[in-house]
């Protein structure tokens, strides 16, 4: 839905200059991002269709050598983007487009800006180059400005069906484990977070949050206190 709503305003050419992502963790708005990015640089794609994957700016994005797409991190996961870092990318995405097309800058996670660098943005929010796109995500939009989301669209992406979700997660992980459902709910809903919670801890992980809702059932553990340990778990 969000996508073939991008997808009409951008043959319309009303493409918003600025885009606002949010969502829960692990419901891809890194992915989307991406997704869009390359659609925008793709030299060959359709009105209804994804990016070709073959053409020069396609193969120039994936490998992550396009001049016209920038992303924007902090230096360090966890660390708050530098306002020097965030005035470059301003100069950048002023400057011509090296083939004609847009210029697509990705601010991930959003929230990672203060708010003295945040409000960097307004003016560049107010005034934007043509044929630019700035896509902010975060799964924290409250810790923005309002001045800097009041200047956004707001694309918003809920969690999957829970048994969408459920037979995704069965197929990535060779499992067909009764409790994704209840797992799901201790990700919040995202997917993506709980298959990282399986893939990137240790391998005790799956065994460790089964018999937290265990204990949750039998009424031997807080579910509230339960999932936030997990949530903070890194």
């Amino acid at each position: 839905m969000q996508w073939q709503q991008l997808l009409g305003a951008e043959a319309r050419g009303k493409l918003p200059h600025a885009l606002l992502l949010t969502g829960p963790e692990g419901i891809g708005l890194d992915h989307f991002a991406a997704c869009l990015a390359a659609r925008l640089l793709c030299s060959e794609a359709t009105a209804s269709a994804g990016a070709c994957g073959t053409c020069r700016n396609c193969r120039l994005y994936h490998s992550g050598n396009h001049p016209d797409f920038q992303q924007l991190q902090p230096e360090e996961k966890g660390k708050q983007i530098r306002i020097d870092s965030v005035r470059e990318m301003i100069d950048y995405v002023h400057l011509s487009s090296q083939y004609g097309g847009y210029k697509v800058v990705v601010i991930d996670p959003a929230d990672a800006m203060n708010r003295h660098t945040a409000n960097s943005l307004l003016k560049t929010l107010e005034e934007p180059p043509p044929d630019s796109l700035l896509l902010l995500l975060t799964h924290r939009p409250s810790f923005l400005p309002v001045t800097v989301r009041s200047r956004c669209q707001r694309i918003s992406f809920n969690p999957a069906g829970t048994e969408q979700a459920t037979a995704w997660l069965k197929q990535q992980l060779g499992s067909e484990d009764a409790e994704f459902a209840s797992l799901l709910a201790l990700a919040q809903g995202g997917p993506l977070k709980l298959l990282e919670l399986f893939r990137e801890k240790h391998e005790t992980c799956p065994g460790l949050l089964l018999e937290d809702l265990r204990r949750i059932r039998r009424g031997a553990a807080d579910p509230v206190g339960t999932a936030q340990r997990w949530l903070d778990w890194g």
